[in-house]
């Protein structure tokens, strides 16, 4: 899940050719509806998205779904949010 189109279909791109079968998700009620059904191995995510932000996406997957490996992908390079992301359970 990312802000950028771009991005997302990149990251999917990616992610189906390494075998694995992908879904997306346009804000974070939708990704965590997504966890919900489809039960994904692995969510990838940004921290600026609408309605939830990535931060709140990251603690509410780790809450409800902890089997789900959560990567977060971000552009911006800050020690404090990196360890933040940690924090709340980004793999």
């Amino acid at each position: 899940m990312d802000n950028s189109k771009h991005t997302a279909d990149t990251i999917e791109k990616y992610f189906e050719t390494e075998g694995y079968v992908t879904c997306s998700a346009e804000n974070g009620a939708g990704a965590l509806n997504l966890c919900m059904t489809v039960r994904p191995e692995i969510v990838t995510l940004a921290l600026d998205l609408p309605i939830m932000d990535g931060f709140e996406i990251l603690k509410r997957i780790r809450k409800e779904f902890p089997e789900i490996n959560c990567i977060v992908i971000s552009s911006l390079e800050n020690t404090e949010i990196m360890e933040r992301c940690f924090r709340f359970g980004a793999t």
